[in-house]
């Protein structure tokens, strides 16, 4: 195998640019990537920690809309027992007046019955008396 000028210039252009490179690369790349790679560990821990944070929030949040919830639950169960406390004296006051209602009706039906009565017994009566004006309690006139 011959050697020429051109191969030992090529080997030697090749040997010296790996060199630079190997030295740029120390010298610049490297210390690029090693901080990139650094900031990019230290970001992602900074996101995590407020991650963190943000979902500590949303469970105190969380707790404090259920304490919320919890106690306009309370208070609605409260309203509706004062309610229901409410409806059942007013059914006892509607039971009652339906109770006087029905003897009221039962007093109706007795005056209409003595109306009745007593508006017989007036017609009865009336037969007995004679057709004049002027005459009270007089006998039938034949």
């Amino acid at each position: 195998m011959e050697v020429t000028v051109g191969t030992i210039l090529a080997y030697l252009v090749t040997g010296i640019s790996s060199v630079i490179a190997w030295i740029a690369a120390n010298k610049w790349l490297f210390p690029l990537i090693k901080e990139w790679w650094t900031k990019r560990k230290e970001d992602a821990k900074i996101q995590d920690e407020r991650d963190l944070n943000v979902r500590k929030e949303l469970v105190e949040i969380d707790n404090s809309t259920d304490d919320l919830y919890k106690s306009r639950v309370e208070w609605c169960l409260k309203q509706i027992a004062t309610l229901e406390e409410k409806l059942d004296f007013k059914q006892k006051e509607i039971d009652d007046f339906m109770k006087e209602l029905d003897n009221l009706r039962g007093i109706i039906v007795n005056l209409q019955t003595q109306i009745m009565n007593n508006k017989l017994e007036i017609n009865k009566l009336q037969g007995y008396c004679c057709k004049n004006l002027d005459c009270k309690f007089r006998i039938k006139c034949d």
